[in-house]
């Protein structure tokens, strides 16, 4: 929240949604105001009692393990100021991960920009290393009155994100991003809400929201196929396979399931020796669990009103 607060040059009224905080919250700042929301919707009943309201004409999201550098709004309101008025436009910008001592480990997208057509942007692969493409909430800022049209769907357990960008777009959305890493997240090991989705969840997910046959087929090995591998799940990456097979993947996309497959592989044949030498069972898969924490989130929204200085 504090990164919220420390804005240079706009004036911001800080929304603190409380979703099944098991801690009670209290600011003395004037500028912020705590809500709560029902712990059954999740982030998403969060983010729409925030949105509700808010009082800005401008909505920025901010998850509670993550942070903003100062000039992160200053910088997106101004790109948004410049659009055609009632434009719905979305203004992202790249998210730094860093470890707990402050070094970086990456930046995502690695050259942020223009997004065009939202499900191409994110799951089309034409390189084998690829721009880490990204609209994660975090990083958000777009008019209230889009987070009024395309309301974020508590009813949602997993890729939220994906799917209020897919139903904003519907809703006349376009996307474009500032060209710094303005957000950022420290990570810390306990993974991500992504790494703990299962792969036929996302299967489904995709098959549901992705017509398209070369994204479909991207998507499904280079999201979905890792996720069954991180399982040793080889029954379910035989799965995958076979409905790769309905659809048209692009060439960097199959060869970055080759390789991905040829690293597990490789790593399973490894592992017997390894056992051998330390006298350890499978444990070491098991400590990289990533079932869902039962433990209730804090989502906090931040949003924005007029710049404090010209």
């Amino acid at each position: 929240m504090q990164s919220a607060l420390d804005q240079s040059d706009v004036d911001v009224e800080v929304i603190v949604v409380l979703n099944g905080a098991l801690r009670p919250f209290e600011s003395a700042d004037d500028r912020v105001r705590v809500l709560s929301s029902d712990p059954d919707d999740r982030g998403n009943g969060a983010r729409t009692a925030g949105i509700a309201a808010a009082r800005a004409p401008y909505i920025a999201l901010l998850d509670d393990d993550d942070y903003w550098h100062p000039h992160k709004l200053r910088r997106q309101l101004s790109v948004l100021r410049k659009a055609p008025a009632g434009t719905m436009l979305v203004v992202g910008c790249s998210l730094e991960e860093r470890n707990p001592d402050g070094t970086a480990i990456r930046v995502s997208p690695r050259v942020p920009g223009a997004v065009g057509e939202v499900r191409a942007y994110l799951f089309r692969r034409d390189r084998i290393v690829g721009n880490l493409p990204q609209l994660q909430t975090s990083t958000l800022v777009f008019p209230k009155a889009l987070g009024e049209a395309a309301p974020f769907d508590p009813a949602l357990t997993y890729h939220q994100d994906w799917s209020w960008l897919i139903a904003a777009e519907k809703a006349g959305a376009t996307f474009t991003q500032v060209a710094q890493p303005l957000a950022y997240r420290e990570i810390t090991g306990s993974g991500s809400v992504g790494g703990r989705i299962s792969w036929d969840q996302s299967a489904e997910w995709a098959l549901g929201n992705i017509v398209d046959d070369r994204l479909l087929g991207d998507f499904l090995l280079i999201m979905v196929l890792p996720k069954a591998l991180r399982k040793d799940d080889l029954a379910g990456a035989r799965a995958i396979f076979r409905l790769v097979q309905d659809h048209r993947p692009g060439l960097a996309a199959r060869i970055h399931a080759t390789l991905t497959y040829g690293a597990w592989r490789l790593r399973r044949l490894a592992a017997p020796r390894r056992e051998e030498r330390s006298g350890d069972t499978a444990g070491a898969d098991a400590a990289a669990s990533d079932d869902v924490a039962g433990e209730p989130t804090r989502a906090g929204i931040a949003t924005t009103e007029r710049a404090g200085r010209t």
